[in-house]
This record gives structure tokens, C-alpha cells and sequence, in this order.
């Protein structure tokens, strides 16, 4: 309360009748710091009318903390439809994107057939957990923290004591999907995974996973951010001009204002991975990507709001996601750790 009664002080009538632009600036870099909470009415439009900016109202985590909060309401984000593999799979199919091959069956692990190469993953997992990269009878990567395994059986044992409720970290479900393993210049693709906001591209995480987990960071137009988070980092190769309009074209089709979308970098191009309505380390991000994301909801939202008002149906999204089971988010709420 000592704060708000100093903002309102701060902001009344008779301390501006002097300092002008200075006054301005000075009160601008105040307001940087302060929560929109502890800024009354009067303050706030007196604060309009000089275009100083209230920079925390607009925060890409206060964003993910409302949707978390929301949830507790029971209220559904459409995006976490999505989080279902298999939904996800038939949205990109509805849309005639690239995926890697399947046979779209959901397995338990102990019906699955031993082969090679091939990647399988759980239906329902955070950041890898429980994506295994077969290459051969005797080499076995489990992507989440690399992993190594010799063996079928390894991968067995391995797969069970995650889906044992017993075991520490979250439980995965026994229900399983096996898939293509992409590949590029004869090593697994790299992830490229784009965050993005109804259509618009904000920034790109390129990730390869050789030795150990590498980031790169970009902007659209591949010039490299100062992001704030603390990694591992390498040269990526960057996008093209048309990899972004393939995502921005995939984010417009999705009725909400954020999702980011996971892509793998084959040999062929771009090639679909995964969508993650809530991403992990998002509030690692330094002050100025925290309300740079904040503006791109803001103006994501708005752009939602329009399609939807002039009648857009998402019909992609309605067919691939209507029979999706949601128990599972509501339960655990994912977050992707990478």
C-alpha cells in the first residue's frame, strides 16, 4: 500500500506543472519497475495522457501464470489439445504438413515391435521424457538427458519405471507411439522450435543434441538476441523465409494466442515434431524478451479476437482435436523443460 499511495501521490496534478520531458523520463523509469497492481485509476489514465508506459502490464509470464491459474478454475486452454500427439498429428495432417511416417497406433510398451531405426515416444510427456531414439540393437538414446541404453530390454526396464507410480518425477501413462527417425546428413535432425503468436514469429530456438543439449537462439531475420538465459550455445544454421511462413501459417490455424511449435530440421526441410502450449524456462527470459512476448500476446489476442469475430471456424483444429482426451493435462499440466 506504501507504494500505490506513492504512485498516486506522485502522479497528482500539481507536481507537473514543472520538469516536462524530464519529469517524464524520470517517471518512466520508475513506472519500469513497478507491478500494474500497485498503480491506481486516477495515476494510470494521468499516466496515458503522457505516454508513459506502465512495462510490466504486458508480461510473457504473467501470461503463463494466468493461463496456470485459470486452469485451476477449470478453465480449458484450446492449445493444450494440442499437447495430445496423436490430435497433433492429424491437425498437421489436416493442414498437409510434413511429419515423420507412422502407423498412427497407440501402443502399450510391452506390444511394441523391437525395429530399427525408429523413435518412440509416450503420448503425453515434458521435455523429452520418455522420447527414445532406436538406432540400432545396441545404441538406445532416451532424448530427455541422453541416456545411453545397449539394449531392447534396457529400454523396457527403463520405459517401465517411467510409467511406474512409484518412481520419482511425474508418471506417464503406459500408452505409447512409434514413428520415423528424422535425419539429417546421417545424424538425428536438430529441433527447431518456433515461438509463436497467432501468425506471428517472435523468436526461434534452434537445439542439437550431439554432445549433450546446445541452444541457439534467433530472431527472425537470424540475427542472435541477448535473451538472459544462462545455456549452452552453438552457431544454428537460421530459417528461411519460407520456414517461417510454413509455422505462421500452422500458428494461424491454432485459436489461441500463443503456442510454440516444434519443428525438426530433415534432410527434406522443415518436418512437423510437436506443439508446447506452455514452455519451460519462460521465466529465465531477461526484462526486455519478458515484455517483447508480452506485446506479441497482446497483439496475438487482438488478431484472435477479429478472425473470430468476422467468422473464422478453425475447422482443422475442430475436426483433429474433438475427440481428445484432455484428463491427462488437467491433471499434470506439462510443462516442456526445454
Amino acid at each position: 500500500m506504501r507504494l500505490e499511495a506513492a504512485v498516486r501521490e506522485h502522479m497528482k496534478p500539481k507536481h507537473w506543472k514543472y520538469g516536462g520531458s524530464e519529469r517524464v523520463r524520470a517517471t518512466q523509469e520508475v513506472m519500469n519497475g513497478v507491478s500494474p497492481l500497485d498503480v491506481p485509476y486516477m495515476p494510470l489514465r494521468r499516466m496515458e495522457r503522457r505516454d508513459i508506459s506502465l512495462t510490466r502490464a504486458l508480461s510473457f509470464q504473467g501470461k503463463i501464470s494466468e493461463a496456470s491459474e485459470a486452469r485451476q478454475l477449470g478453465l480449458r486452454n484450446p492449445a493444450w489439445l494440442l499437447d495430445d500427439k496423436m490430435a497433433a498429428y492429424r491437425f498437421i495432417d489436416n493442414l498437409e504438413i510434413s511429419r515423420p511416417a507412422s502407423d498412427d497406433c497407440v501402443y502399450q510398451f510391452a506390444d511394441i515391435e523391437e525395429q530399427y531405426p525408429c523413435v518412440i515416444k509416450s503420448t503425453r510427456s515434458t521435455g523429452s521424457r520418455g522420447c527414445y531414439l532406436a538406432f540400432s540393437q545396441n545404441r538406445i538414446v532416451h532424448v530427455y538427458d541422453a541416456l545411453e541404453l545397449s539394449s531392447w530390454a534396457d529400454l523396457t526396464k527403463h520405459a517401465a519405471g517411467l510409467t511406474n507410480p512409484e518412481s520419482t518425477g511425474q508418471t506417464l501413462r503406459d500408452r505409447w507411439f512409434v514413428e520415423e527417425l528424422v535425419i539429417m546428413n546421417g545424424i538425428p535432425a536438430n529441433d527447431v522450435k518456433f515461438y509463436s503468436f497467432y501468425g506471428e514469429i517472435a523468436l526461434i530456438l534452434e537445439m542439437r543434441r550431439q554432445n549433450g543439449i546446445e541452444y541457439c537462439f534467433l530472431n527472425p531475420d537470424n540475427s542472435i538476441p541477448e535473451t538472459g538465459l544462462q545455456r549452452t550455445y552453438f552457431q544454428g544454421e537460421g530459417v528461411t523465409p519460407r520456414d517461417l511462413e510454413l509455422v505462421r501459417r500452422i500458428s494461424r490455424e491454432i485459436p489461441y494466442p500463443f503456442v510454440r511449435i516444434d519443428m525438426l530440421r530433415g534432410d527434406e526441410g522443415l518436418v512437423f515434431g510437436e506443439f508446447t502450449p506452455r514452455v519451460g524456462g519462460y521465466d529465465e527470459f531477461n526484462d526486455e524478451w519478458d515484455r517483447s512476448f508480452g506485446e506479441s500476446w497482446a497483439r496475438a489476442e487482438s488478431r484472435l479476437f477479429n478472425d473470430l469475430l468476422n467468422g473464422k471456424r478453425f475447422t482443422a483444429f475442430l475436426e483433429s482435436t474433438a475427440k481428445t482426451d484432455v484428463s491427462a493435462e488437467s491433471a499434470t499440466g506439462r510443462t516442456s523443460e526445454n
